[in-house]
């Protein structure tokens, strides 16, 4: 997609749309959460506690730069546990109102480590696939409500 298409055109949902965006601390995650926003989602950005303070500035640049009118729901939660997702969409749902998009670019960014293959696999597979299969399982339920 070029990148001045708006995403907004992807999809044939009305508006208000809503995203969810995990690991919007920084990175990928804050670049998809910025480029949503613009493009008239409602979004809400997600990472783990810990990084709620960066979340808050991440929201204030994002509503400060564009010049929309949109909603940005901070939503901290460890997308391994399964729990904290299920609470997390239920709120984005609850707060926001519906749950169009899913962006699940949670991960562990430091590879300064040399680990060994089994140790690292078990890394990956916690970190990045469960993860993202949690949030997708429970995300679908709410498409599943809304007859996709």
């Amino acid at each position: 997609m070029a990148s001045s298409q708006s995403l907004s055109t992807a999809t044939h949902v009305q508006s208000p749309r809503v995203a969810i965006i995990t690991g919007a601390a920084q990175g990928l995650g804050k670049s998809i959460a910025a480029r949503l926003f613009q493009d008239g989602y409602n979004i809400a950005i997600n990472d783990i506690p810990g990084k709620t303070k960066q979340l808050e500035e991440v929201a204030r640049e994002i509503e400060g730069d564009s010049g929309k009118t949109g909603r940005v729901l901070i939503a901290p939660a460890d997308v391994s546990v399964e729990s904290e997702v299920k609470s997390m969409v239920e709120r984005v749902v609850e707060e926001l109102g519906s749950l169009d998009v899913v962006s699940s670019t949670s991960s562990l960014a430091d590879s300064s480590h040399l680990w060994g293959i089994v140790r690292w696999w078990r890394m990956q597979g916690s970190l990045r696939l469960r993860p993202f299969m949690i949030v997708s399982a429970r995300t679908f339920s709410v498409s599943d409500r809304k007859g996709f």
